[in-house]
């Protein structure tokens, strides 16, 4: 069970668009052709992937000033992209000082991403809206993050059912990998708002 990251993806950056914002950040995990990671083509570049073809589709500029990306610290318990988010995103505002809003490609890389706004007293959403992916625990920060919800209780129900109904049948352990995509969806909270004038 997967879900399309870049369907996804092309969700977040609509809902940015639509609010007006032109110059949108984006800050997340490497991957292959960036020059930092050695994996093949994942969840990482199509969120990317979804970045670069929203903007160019709505004619707006593609500044590669606007995108930190970087290695996703594994250790920490787990929270490796909450130190991510914050170093990336604090990059981000030195660099590209301008943005109205950042794509942060997870939840986690977002709330680092709050936590380096915050530090240089820097308002969400009043001077930069932010929008994660995952709708893991977005909805405790503040303000609550708008996000992408993926369907964890569907995803883990068809899973199971697969599997299940491969064991009743008696599927051979070397047929071909059955994949089925699930639905992702956006869920609007108060960390995006209109771009400022």
């Amino acid at each position: 069970m997967v879900i399309n990251n870049y369907d996804g993806a092309t969700e977040a950056m609509r809902h940015l668009l639509d609010l007006g914002h032109r110059k949108i950040g984006f800050v997340g995990e490497s991957f292959p052709g960036s020059g930092t990671s050695p994996r093949g083509r994942g969840i990482p570049q199509e969120r990317f992937d979804a970045y670069r073809d929203a903007l160019e589709r709505a004619g707006a500029e593609f500044d590669e000033s606007w995108i930190v990306i970087g290695p996703y610290p594994r250790e920490e318990g787990g929270w490796g992209g909450l130190y991510a988010g914050d170093t990336y995103m604090r990059r981000l505002l030195t660099q590209a000082p301008d943005i109205t809003a950042v794509f942060a490609v997870s939840d986690h890389v977002a709330a680092g991403a709050y936590q380096a706004l915050y530090s240089r007293g820097i308002l969400v959403p009043r001077q930069i809206s932010v929008i994660g992916f995952d709708d893991t625990f977005g909805r405790y920060l503040a303000p609550p993050l708008t996000t992408i919800r993926q369907p964890m209780a569907e995803m883990g129900y068809k899973a199971a059912s697969l599997a299940i109904t491969l064991i009743d049948e008696g599927t051979p352990r070397t047929s071909t990998p059955l994949t089925e995509f699930c639905s992702t969806q956006l869920i609007v909270r108060e960390s995006t708002a209109r771009a400022p004038i």
